[in-house]
């Protein structure tokens, strides 16, 4: 009787030999069980966990209009680029194709932050629920003070504008360093075992 997780049997013609794989991917959805396509796209056989990641991603869009600031955006920024990269590795073997939608949902996550948090600083109309969902006075107020600090958002000086400018130039850097977090969790372990699935 085979034990379970099952395992395959595959005779070695260099040696003669049986040689046992115990395939745990087939029930963890590990990379040992992922089929590729003429397009690089892959489907593991962990479809839940891909499905998870993907629904996780969008939710991290969505938390943008109740939650971002100048506070909280660098968090959930961070936290979404390793969600891209995990992503990206989940439904993608081929390396060119992966970086290219890396890069693709990269930019769509700026898009979304700038629209939403420029929108709050500038205090637009469109957006205005959303800062009266947070309870703040103002779109500005929540930005900068995020219903903890008590700076000045009223009558804002010119260099208080001049931080929040920079604060918002570091958005792709704090996209990137989720990125490069995420590429060393997920992106490496995914090469080693493609290499040792190779040899």
């Amino acid at each position: 009787m085979w034990p379970s997780p099952p395992y395959r049997m595959r005779k070695s013609r260099s040696e003669g030999t049986i040689q046992v794989f115990c395939q745990l991917g087939e029930t963890a959805g590990s990379e040992e069980s992922i089929m590729h396509t003429d397009l690089g796209l892959a489907v593991s056989g962990g479809r839940m966990a891909t499905a998870v990641s993907i629904a996780a991603l969008f939710l991290g869009w969505l938390l943008i209009f109740p939650l971002g600031s100048f506070l909280i955006d660098p968090f959930l920024l961070i936290a979404l680029g390793c969600l891209i990269v995990y992503v990206s590795v989940r439904v993608v073997s081929t390396p060119g194709v992966r970086r290219a939608l890396v890069l693709l949902l990269c930019v769509v996550t700026l898009v979304i932050f700038y629209v939403c948090s420029v929108s709050l600083y500038l205090e637009l109309p469109w957006i205005g629920w959303m800062w009266r969902l947070c309870g703040a006075e103002s779109g500005r107020d929540w930005m900068l003070n995020s219903g903890v600090l008590n700076l000045e958002y009223v009558d804002t000086q010119v260099h208080v504008h001049l931080i929040a400018g920079a604060l918002f130039t570091l958005y792709p850097l704090w996209v990137y360093l989720g990125v490069r977090v995420g590429r060393r969790c997920w992106d490496r372990a995914k090469t080693v075992t493609q290499r040792r699935k190779n040899e």
